[in-house]
């Protein structure tokens, strides 16, 4: 869809619908700028930002990075995430229908990381997070001050003993991307300051004279052109190719990584368990909601199907990315990821209505997470790079957009 604006701005053009863009988007509108916001997808928050588990991290997950720099941006970011949105879209969010059961992570037997380094971990992350709230009576966790961030548990029982022998306890959510989506999207549609270009496909970003000029063609092939005195390069999966355009190149390796989501009903026999985090090496996740029975499964062995280090990933992978895999895709990952998951939460398996799409995943490194010196157990060589008035935005994980576009509101004013 293509919707005018009229204003006589200066015009930004933010590439990339994601939250990130999505974000970046409503500041700049909001710093006066004439937005134009463009994406592949028919609609925002419709690739990688909806397919995923939806987590606001709070730095459990990223205790193989010893400066604790991940732990510490995901701190700031996920106390920050609510407040921002609440400043930029007011009186949308209600926290508590959005937030899905707290997450229990489970020390697998096998874990690459030792339980006392583990238990340290999370009690640095405890005492970071009361020094970030004491300091700014603002932060909040989706509409939550926090106190306790972790407490030791019995194993539970319908975890399986062979796999784990450890739970923590954690407040820590996912939140409901069906849901959320829909309010970001109310917002940027009733937002007359920016020009929705969705189905528009952005092939290349020029520096001119005037700024910048980025051009493309829609879904059914039509050519357009928009110049900019500004861009902002949120694209999730083709920003680097637009970063070589303007002579920006990374100094590091990368990976996108493909990973699929199995969406299904809990089983009646396990009504109730809380969402998991498997901690920690190449396990998983399960996601649950405390208002009905929806579940989301990922065990990484299973989901993780995609490894390029292009500078773009492949066009095979749009199937899974854009939700229209083959009933027989599906079944091959739904089959494989309930097989795993049953031998870790008996009776998983036997979950209901399950299908299966996938997500992009990008990020610094060249090794896969079995390996505890991969550089993919850290998440802060991330954020903001500019480059006289073109701004590629390096998001690292959904909870960090709202946090980095609150940095490109400042660089803007």
């Amino acid at each position: 869809m293509s919707r005018a604006v009229t204003h006589q701005r200066e015009r930004i053009v933010v590439l990339g619908a994601g939250l990130q863009g999505t974000c970046a988007a409503l500041v700049a509108a909001q710093r006066n700028y004439q937005v134009c916001l463009v994406d592949q997808a028919a609609r925002c928050l419709d690739r990688a930002s909806l397919r995923n588990e939806g987590k606001i991290h709070l730095g459990h997950v990223y205790a193989n990075d010893d400066s604790f720099r991940t732990a510490d941006l995901m701190l700031r970011s996920a106390l920050s995430f609510a407040p921002l949105l609440e400043r930029w879209i007011p009186g949308g969010f209600d926290w508590p229908t959005l937030r899905t059961t707290p997450f229990t992570y489970v020390v697998a037997n096998e874990t690459l990381i030792p339980l006392p380094h583990l238990y340290e971990h999370y009690g640095r992350v405890e005492a970071r997070c009361r020094e970030l709230q004491a300091a700014d009576r603002s932060l909040h966790y989706l509409g939550e001050r926090l106190d306790c961030l972790w407490k030791e548990q019995p194993l539970p029982r319908w975890l399986n003993p062979a796999f784990a022998s450890t739970a923590v306890a954690t407040p820590e959510v996912s939140i409901d991307l069906i849901r959320f989506r829909q309010i970001v999207d109310d917002a940027l549609e009733h937002d007359s300051r920016i020009e929705l270009l969705y189905g528009h496909n952005v092939r290349e970003v020029t520096r001119e004279a005037h700024g910048f000029t980025a051009r493309g063609c829609t879904t059914s092939g039509e050519q357009w052109t928009r110049d900019a005195g500004c861009i902002v390069n949120a694209l999730w999966d083709g920003r680097l190719e637009i970063d070589a355009q303007l002579g920006l190149t990374p100094n590091q390796p990368w990976v996108y990584r493909l990973k699929h989501r199995v969406l299904g009903r809990t089983p009646k026999a396990l009504a109730g368990i809380p969402s998991m985090t498997f901690v920690l090496g190449a396990f998983g996740d399960v996601v649950t909601r405390p208002d009905d029975d929806s579940l989301y499964l990922s065990w990484y062995p299973c989901c993780q199907t995609g490894w390029s280090q292009m500078l773009k990933p492949p066009a095979e992978w749009d199937a899974a990315l854009t939700g229209t895999l083959s009933a027989r895709e599906q079944a091959s990952v739904v089959d494989n990821t309930l097989a795993a998951f049953d031998h870790v939460v008996p009776g998983l398996g036997e979950t209901r209505g399950a299908s299966a799409d996938g997500g992009v995943i990008f990020s610094w490194g060249d090794s896969n997470i079995d390996d505890t010196a991969s550089k993919l157990h850290q998440r802060h060589q991330i954020g903001i790079s500019a480059a006289d008035g073109y701004f590629s935005m390096d998001t690292g994980k959904f909870t960090s957009a709202p946090y980095f576009a609150s940095q490109l509101e400042a660089l803007l004013s």
